[in-house]
């Protein structure tokens, strides 16, 4: 799948459901899916159940942990267009050490723009077993594609109850098959001595 441009046949970039990691309002086609792995301990797989529907989970493989997190997530597209999509989602994900106990977030995201430019805007309600978060966590995060099989992109996260705001910036190269994700996160106010950038990396495998 693509496109003819004026360098040429420009071929679609299957990672659209998400940025490095926070969600886009975009979803898998029906039968289509992709295996990701992040910082090599968290794989994750996803698919696409119909056009609007896709399930994902995965287990943390943390050597030497005495347990492993378990985390799933679904997310429903209820506008599907070329230049704007809307979603709605929720993730779980089991808590270390607390088997009995897990925490999630239940959200809403619009992507406005095209799988080549657009931005992210994401809004959600955490909650644990116990208790809904008073306060939101919202994402801002935008993408621009810069060549053939390359992607500029940017997401910038303000989680509950703190006042720290980490962001992510990167870039990804892509073919059909294959995706790799290599950026830095910047936390701000940043307070830390030395080298004040968090390496991230991440590859993904298409089907």
């Amino acid at each position: 799948a693509g496109k003819i441009t004026a360098q040429g046949f420009q071929g679609s970039e299957p990672n659209t459901p998400r940025l490095f990691f926070a969600p886009t309002a975009r979803t898998l086609p029906k039968g289509r899916g992709y295996f990701a792995d992040y910082y090599l301990f968290f794989p994750a797989a996803s698919v696409g159940v119909s056009d609007r529907v896709m399930l994902s989970g995965g287990v943390s493989l943390v050597p030497g942990a005495s347990s492993q997190l378990i985390y799933m997530a679904a997310k429903v597209g209820l506008v599907r267009r070329q230049d704007a999509a809307f979603a709605l989602g929720a993730f779980w994900a089991t808590v270390p050490d607390q088997p009995d106990s897990w925490l999630g977030v239940g959200y809403a995201v619009t992507t406005l723009g095209t799988e080549d430019r657009a931005v992210t805007l994401m809004g959600g309600m955490p909650f644990t077993t116990a208790e809904v978060t008073k306060e939101p966590l919202f994402i801002v995060g935008g993408e621009n594609r810069i060549g053939k099989d390359a992607k500029l992109m940017a997401e910038v996260w303000k989680l509950p109850g703190v006042t720290e705001v980490p962001a992510l910036a990167g870039v990804r190269w892509f073919n059909d098959k294959l995706a790799v994700g290599f950026g830095f996160i910047y936390v701000f106010p940043n307070g830390v001595e030395g080298w004040p950038l968090i390496p991230w990396v991440d590859f993904t495998v298409n089907w």
